[in-house]
């Protein structure tokens, strides 16, 4: 059976993620224009961070370079490391952004931490070596923000660049492109609260510092390991084995 070539988004923030040693819980409402909406459940425990949606969940482990997604519904799982390398840069396109943020002076407490109401204001372009630059887009970004010194993951889209690739034949993405910031006032930092550009939405809806179980960071045990190897992956002997046995399974399921 051979994998097919599959769409990635990726998603390069200007913000700096840092380890994490408190324990969160928090509970995120993403609306979009055309009236969908996602919630996900996150959470942190020292480095490993756990993302729940409908479909299952995924452990991220930075330390260990590895990511492992479960599959509640069929009750099993599959691991991915990750290459211990930068993306690749394509010096052909860069993405040129200007922020500046305003400090509205409003102040609220939420979840027990203050709050700060930060707007801002971006203007950025594409531009290429072998064409023309692409037209100023500006976006407004009215943002809450927790003020506290806690090591909060940033789900902010501030000065965020997002690009589809597609995997080419040897299962490697495109080299993405070079960004260029320039910031005028204060960075939002903190927990990203709320923020609205136009008509999305994104709201931490629940919010937990309360000690977590090192159970939600670990695979059921009666949960079955798969592997999906994306086009053109070298897979370890151990892993070209249980391939082999699982697609033999499948093929025994299928009779």
């Amino acid at each position: 059976m051979t994998a097919n070539p599959r769409v990635l988004v990726f998603l390069t923030a200007t913000l700096v993620s840092v380890p994490l040693h408190a324990d969160l819980r928090i509970r995120i409402k993403q609306t979009y224009a055309n009236g969908r909406t996602f919630f996900t459940t996150e959470y942190y425990k020292g480095n490993l961070r756990r993302i729940d949606s409908d479909a299952g969940y995924t452990i991220i482990d930075p330390i260990n370079h590895r990511s492992i997604t479960a599959d509640t519904i069929r009750r099993e799982y599959s691991v991915r490391t990750a290459a211990n390398q930068p993306p690749a840069i394509d010096p052909s396109r860069t993405v040129f952004i200007e922020s500046e943020t305003h400090d509205t002076g409003e102040r609220r407490e939420i979840f027990g931490h203050q709050a700060l109401h930060l707007i801002t204001t971006e203007r950025r372009h594409l531009q290429r070596t072998d064409k023309a630059p692409s037209a100023v887009r500006e976006i407004t970004i009215d943002g809450w923000y927790l003020n506290s010194v806690l090591p909060f993951p940033n789900h902010s889209r501030v000065a965020a660049v997002s690009y589809l690739a597609v995997l080419n034949p040897a299962g490697q993405p495109p080299a993405r492109p070079k960004v260029q910031i320039s910031k005028r006032g204060p960075t939002p930092r903190g927990l990203a609260i709320s923020e609205r550009i136009a008509d999305n939405l994104l709201e931490v809806q629940e919010y937990s510092e309360a000690l977590l179980d090192p159970a939600l960071f670990d695979v059921p045990a009666d949960f079955r390991r798969v592997i999906r190897p994306q086009p053109g992956e070298q897979l370890s002997w151990d892993e070209q084995l249980l391939y082999t046995w699982q697609r033999f399974q499948d093929w025994l399921g299928r009779l």
